[in-house]
């Protein structure tokens, strides 16, 4: 079992895949919030302090998309972990912050899913340990 758990943000528009993705963290022993855009997320991470990674999917409903919660997060708490996601497309290194992790998902065969599922606790896991543990509760709020 994990003896490494902390709380992550999972920033999915696809309720499914955001339903996927947690279990499995929570099946690796995390404690596990979800939204389904950047402002929910921006919400959260304005709430809780402590909030150790955000997952999030590149393209988001909405102005703002991944990328974009990247770059706040890595701004505003660079304390805390970021993986990028996304089965459409690739960003541009450039677009994303130094700190963020990309974690490319299966688009198909769905054959590729459950390898993909498990490589998710193992990747939060090893962003988390590259981070540090100072609070970012004041960088969200209004």
């Amino acid at each position: 079992m994990n003896t490494f758990r902390q709380t992550i943000l999972v920033v999915e528009d696809e309720t499914l895949v955001r339903f996927a993705i947690a279990d499995a963290l929570e099946d690796a022993g995390h404690r596990v919030l979800e939204a389904g855009n950047v402002l929910e997320a921006v919400g959260q991470l304005g709430l809780r302090e402590d909030i150790a990674l955000v997952l999030t999917d590149v393209d988001m409903p909405g102005g703002l998309n991944g990328v974009d919660l990247a770059r706040m997060v890595a701004e505003c708490a660079p304390h805390i972990g970021i993986i990028v996601s996304s089965a459409r497309r690739l960003p541009d290194l450039p677009e994303l912050p130094a700190a963020a992790r990309y974690l490319p998902k299966p688009g198909t065969p769905p054959r590729c899913w459950p390898w993909w599922m498990k490589s998710w606790p193992k990747a939060a896991v090893a962003t988390m340990r590259a981070g540090s543990s100072t609070s970012a509760l004041d960088h969200w709020r209004a």
